[in-house]
């Protein structure tokens, strides 16, 4: 949204809530906090919030507008291929985008996972995608190295060992065809 839309979004509650007060630097703030949505979807946020009749009294904050609406620069254009996140269902037009996404999704869900396999902890999964690359890295890597000095598992033991020291192509085609087979007996296992 642009300055001018917020300015007339403004105008639009205080006609319909005559105590809202514009004072000095609201604008400014408003469009800070609107700048990254589209009018249409926000003007449509506050016509549904008139509408409803616990809110004809109280005029609407600025973040509460925005609560749950798509920011533009997230907007997808489904009439593009289109690519979503098997484990959050974000969607995403560019594959390269969608692949980095996958990649720290799949490391977010392996990380609460462990977390409460290991600690009985359950970790926020909108706290870890709030953390910067490095500090996430930093968490992950900690936990990989706890789990590898911690598990009775031996092949994911190698595969952590994997992660952080590539493995030559021959070792990488011993382990995959290792991994078959665990994954055989562990069926096995199961139906006896």
């Amino acid at each position: 949204m642009k300055k001018e839309e917020t300015k007339e979004l403004l105008k639009l509650i205080k006609y319909n809530y005559p105590s809202f007060d514009v004072k000095e630097g609201m604008v400014t703030m408003w469009s800070q906090i609107m700048s990254e949505y589209s009018y249409d979807d926000v003007k449509h946020a506050l016509e549904v919030y008139m509408a409803d009749d616990r809110f004809q009294k109280q005029p609407p904050t600025a973040y509460l507008l925005v609560k749950g609406l798509p920011k533009v620069r997230d907007r997808i254009d489904f009439t593009k291929d289109t690519f979503y996140c098997r484990h959050c269902g974000k969607a995403f037009n560019d594959m390269e985008e969608h692949d980095k996404h996958f990649d720290k999704c799949s490391s977010i869900q392996y990380l609460i996972r462990e977390n409460k396999k290991w600690f009985n902890r359950i970790i926020d999964r909108k706290f870890l995608w709030q953390l910067s690359d490095e500090e996430f890295e930093e968490r992950y890597n900690k936990m990989l190295k706890f789990i590898m000095e911690h598990t009775k598992d031996e092949h994911e033991r190698q595969r952590i060992k994997y992660y952080f020291n590539k493995p030559s192509e021959e070792e990488a085609k011993e382990f995959l065809s290792k991994g078959v087979a665990w994954k055989q007996k562990k069926k096995e296992k199961l139906f006896i």
